[in-house]
């Protein structure tokens, strides 16, 4: 009798375990798992809600114990080695999480292969092809990284899971030239193939309104590169012929409000599904819908394959095609997509603007102008503030090449994956395969006060293919400026269009060579820097980056 009752305490224990998890109640969540090894010391399924618990806690040590001694029991306990792969996630142990992963799913397969229960090891072979996915990534692993989310979103059986997964490979794509524009085109297109049975709106385009209702849609309506660059869509309308609607996803912040303040509805639309958030945007009548994410983090893009408003466009936050037939356009300008040159890269129809189809708005106190870094350190310092899930080897070799032309230069590069130590010697033995001068590059990581750094930067270094946006204007508006390379795609041309128009045409590039002459031409003239330095932030107002009124016009034409 008691054995019987203490199996029921077990999985009444081992239930709510998993349900305080999943709720992020982790400390009660140990409680529990303890409480079952009271019961039973050697119960694995305690074992491992230890580990995981502890794991999210940043708790390593505790969650790598725990991990071995499920192990111990359980070599074959899948879940325990997807833990120890988000533990290695989170200490950024990149080579250690790939080859670990690499393991659990020929371990996975293999025992899929001995008829073994499926539904057992499913989840994790899931899991272990999207963090695989994930690593590579991180380290510009490009088509590997693809294959796996690719892989991932194949076994996904959630379905909408299977879309965030598929997003997942089609943006990472972005990151090389390895894969051609027409490979990446039609990797886009087959995102409309997991949409063929969803029954779509049928609209009346003779509803008398007295305004055309714009609704926009995004999960970065808060402090993100994209609220910089949406915040004078919203804010600044001809409000005799148009109203402003809103759908946002996700936390708010100090950002959410201004952008909250100065539009005509805002709807919260966290917990509904892609369906019901369709039909809320249908029952409001909207004209036309913007899409204002594409295939990036948390997007909405799957409510517009609903097409709850007549006309519907996508653009700013992201940088392709969305391969999706029910957005009618794609919002650019003829910098970033000559006339006629990329249109059959995209299933949209290019609605180009004539200057930028990015308005710069600084929505923070951005701080003072420093002084030239090199008056007092008598050496010119190279940055760059991009991911450098950006820095491509081919890039690096250009940075090399720059710093051994110009003497004493240094290069400060600053991203999250400098903030643990094997980030820094994942990326320090890349640097000494590539023979780059370590003890003259400082890599720093992700820090609130980055603005404030540029203080420690004359000219910044612009990535390429995938290039910065926010982080361009930033640079400039601190006075620091940005060599870009410009290349065909639409991605590979930000840089172009953002200093076009900005009127630092001087600063583009058509080649590596030219980028590094420049590069060049620009720390040999201190003159000329302390010359940028207190004007670039005045040019930047006074250009077509920053004119909120000639943008809403084009736009709104």
């Amino acid at each position: 009798m008691n054995n019987k009752r203490n199996q029921a305490d077990i999985v009444y224990l081992t239930n709510l375990a998993a349900s305080c998890i999943a709720e992020k109640r982790f400390d009660d969540a140990i409680d529990n798992g303890v409480n079952i090894l009271n019961i039973d010391n050697n119960n694995v399924d305690a074992l491992y809600i230890l580990a995981s618990a502890y794991m999210h806690k940043d708790d390593f040590a505790k969650a790598i114990f725990y991990i071995e001694k499920v192990l111990a029991i359980d070599e074959l306990y899948v879940g325990a080695y997807i833990v120890l792969a988000y533990v290695y996630k989170k200490q950024l142990k990149i080579n250690e999480e790939i080859e670990l992963l690499k393991t659990v799913i020929s371990l996975i397969v293999a025992e899929q292969n001995n008829n073994k229960d499926d539904t057992l090891y499913h989840k994790s072979l899931v899991e272990a092809w999207s963090l695989l996915g994930s690593a590579y990534t991180l380290i510009n692993e490009t088509i590997k990284a693809v294959e796996a989310f690719i892989e991932c979103s194949l076994l996904e059986k959630n379905e909408q899971q299977k879309l965030v997964e598929y997003s997942n490979a089609l943006f990472t794509a972005n990151y090389s030239e390895k894969l051609s524009a027409t490979e990446k085109y039609s990797l886009h297109l087959k995102y409309n193939d997991f949409f063929s049975d969803i029954k779509q709106f049928e609209h009346n385009f003779k509803v008398n309104k007295k305004k055309i209702r714009i609704g926009y849609i995004s999960p970065d309506f808060r402090q993100h590169a994209v609220s910089y660059f949406s915040y004078t869509m919203l804010a600044n309308f001809n409000r005799n012929v148009f109203e402003v609607f809103c759908y946002a996803k996700g936390l708010a912040d100090d950002i959410t409000f201004k952008l909250k303040a100065v539009v005509d509805k805002w709807q919260n639309v966290d917990n509904l599904e892609y369906e019901d958030i369709a039909k809320l945007i249908y029952a409001d009548n909207i004209d036309i819908l913007v899409d204002l994410a594409g295939h990036t983090a948390h997007s909405l893009l799957p409510v517009l394959a609903y097409k709850p408003a007549p006309l519907q466009i996508s653009g700013i936050g992201y940088f392709n095609t969305t391969g999706l037939k029910t957005v009618d356009y794609f919002l650019t300008d003829i910098n970033c997509d000559p006339i006629g040159k990329n249109d059959e890269f995209f299933s949209e129809q290019l609605l180009s603007l004539e200057h930028s189809h990015f308005c710069y708005s600084p929505l923070i106190d951005m701080g003072a102008v420093s002084t030239l870094p090199a008056l007092k350190n008598n050496y010119i310092t190279f940055g760059s503030f991009n991911n450098f899930n950006k820095v491509t080897d081919e890039m690096l070799v250009v940075w090399n090449s720059i710093l051994e032309k110009v003497p004493k230069s240094k290069l400060v590069l600053k991203s999250k994956i400098f903030n643990s130590v094997d980030g820094i010697k994942f990326v320090v033995d890349k640097m000494n395969k590539l023979a780059m001068p370590i003890e003259r590059i400082d890599l720093r990581g992700f820090s609130s006060d980055y603005l404030a750094q540029y203080a420690d930067i004359d000219i910044a270094l612009d990535t390429y293919p995938y290039q910065g946006g926010a982080t361009t204007c930033e640079a400039l508006y601190m006075g620091v400026p940005v060599l870009t390379l410009v290349g065909e795609s639409h991605g590979s041309r930000f840089g172009y269009s953002l200093l076009k128009n900005a009127g630092l045409e001087e600063l583009i590039c058509y080649s590596s060579a030219e980028y590094i002459e420049k590069s060049l031409i620009l720390a040999n003239n201190t003159e000329l820097l302390v010359q940028l330095r207190g004007s670039l932030r005045l040019i930047l107002n006074n250009s077509s980056l920053m004119n909120a009124k000639q943008y809403m016009s084009e736009l709104e034409e």
